[in-house]
């Protein structure tokens, strides 16, 4: 994760791989690419619970009674 601090600079200053005329705002080529590596029924939870009716499902929670916990491999 990249988050926008003091040493990162903000957000404004930030651009996508593919924006290639300087001359236009970072971000304008409105390409990105994602990988999902989420568990699906996880996902699932998160859309129904927390994306789709807009709730704030901050910490790990997702709004059904459960909430995610770290997964720390040895």
């Amino acid at each position: 994760n990249i988050y926008v601090t003091e040493d990162t600079g903000p957000s404004s200053s930030w651009s996508l791989s593919s924006d290639m005329n300087d001359a236009l705002p970072g971000g304008y080529s409105a390409h990105a690419d994602w990988m999902n590596g989420w568990d699906e029924e996880v996902m699932r939870a998160v859309v129904e619970n927390c994306l789709n009716p807009a709730f704030e499902c901050s910490v790990g929670l997702l709004a059904d009674g459960t909430r995610l916990v770290s997964v720390i491999d040895e």
